[in-house]
């Protein structure tokens, strides 16, 4: 099964959200009947890595100033 999760970066400051988009296949994980069996707290609990496993691979940072 195809599951495309919407999230946003979270950082505090004020300006216009910009959605992200993490798709993947669950079958990727767990076979179909595995997959079912899980609590839906299990399959959070995966999304979540997988989100987190995306926003490291996707967001980064660029330093402009170091202040020294």
């Amino acid at each position: 099964m195809k599951i495309e999760v919407k999230w946003k970066v979270v950082d505090g400051y004020i300006g216009k959200n910009r959605p992200q988009t993490t798709t993947f296949e669950t079958n990727d994980y767990y076979d179909g009947d595995d997959w079912n069996m899980l609590s839906e707290n299990e399959k959070k609990a995966l999304i979540n890595e997988i989100v987190q496993q995306d926003f490291d691979n996707k967001i980064s940072y660029e330093i402009n100033d170091f202040g020294l």
